[in-house]
């Protein structure tokens, strides 16, 4: 017999078996892992990387929606809160009052009986800064009914502040006056007749100047809403006798009835 089948040497034949076998396994191994590097590696390999850039374009394409959604979230955001860096020259002449424009305006609600803020907006058609003199004399004010007029400043002159406008070309400046919702007579009590609901005109101007017009509707202020009780209503005595049962006797009259 061949030493391949039965080997040969100091040491003893077992050991030999072994390396054999181990040498075997090891071809074994090899072979296999060459076979599986040539095909590609088998179903529970790493996937290919050309189907990665897949994943990767797929959760892009989730992730740009948010980014353009808090882009347009900005945007909304920069159209209602924009910030002007504006620097004013000091005004080192008076407005010429025939180029001062009033307009008028009622932003909120009306309501009968209660005072009503008007909202003035005054600007010059100057083209360099001027100052203005806010006060009765020069800013005239009044509110009619049709022909009627219904509250004027020049007799309620409290109501219109005093102050010193510093006018700016293209820009404007808010002054708020306080209507008391009443008629102003003669004296502007305030004990006057109160204006009834209706559509209401508001003309302003400075002196000299032309006067700009606004409607606006004086209306009842709405009743607020009624609670709901939720205690039963007490029956009232005609219907407690109705329902309390009696202790007379009946007559002979109801008896022979009754037979």
């Amino acid at each position: 017999m061949s030493t391949v089948a039965r080997p040969r040497g100091p040491l003893p034949t077992r050991v030999y078996w072994v390396r054999r076998l181990a040498l075997l396994a090891i071809a074994i191994l090899v072979g296999v892992l060459i076979v599986r590097w040539i095909d590609g590696g088998d179903s529970g390999a790493t996937p290919p990387e050309d189907e990665a850039p897949a994943a990767a374009t797929e959760s892009d394409g989730q992730a740009e929606p948010d980014k353009q959604d808090e882009k347009a979230d900005d945007k909304s955001r920069s159209a209602r809160i924009r910030t002007v860096a504006e620097s004013f020259e000091r005004p080192h002449e008076a407005c010429d009052l025939t180029q001062v424009l009033v307009v008028p305006s009622v932003a909120d609600s009306a309501y009968v009986e209660e005072p009503v803020r008007l909202t003035l907006r005054i600007s010059s058609a100057s083209s360099t800064p001027c100052s203005l003199d806010l006060d009765a004399d020069h800013l005239l004010v009044s509110i009619t009914d049709r022909d009627d007029t219904v509250w004027e400043s020049t007799r309620c002159v409290d109501e219109i502040p005093v102050r010193e406008l510093a006018l700016q070309p293209n820009w404007s400046a808010l002054v708020d006056v306080t209507w008391s919702g009443l008629y102003s007579g003669r004296r502007c009590s305030p004990g006057s007749t109160p204006a009834e609901p209706g559509t209401y005109s508001v003309q302003a101007a400075v002196l000299e100047g032309e006067p700009s017009e606004a409607e606006f509707e004086l209306v009842e202020r709405p009743e607020p809403p009624a609670e709901e009780s939720d205690e039963a209503e007490e029956p009232t005595d005609e219907e407690s006798s109705e329902v309390q049962p009696t202790d007379e006797q009946p007559t002979d009259d109801a008896t022979e009835a009754q037979t």
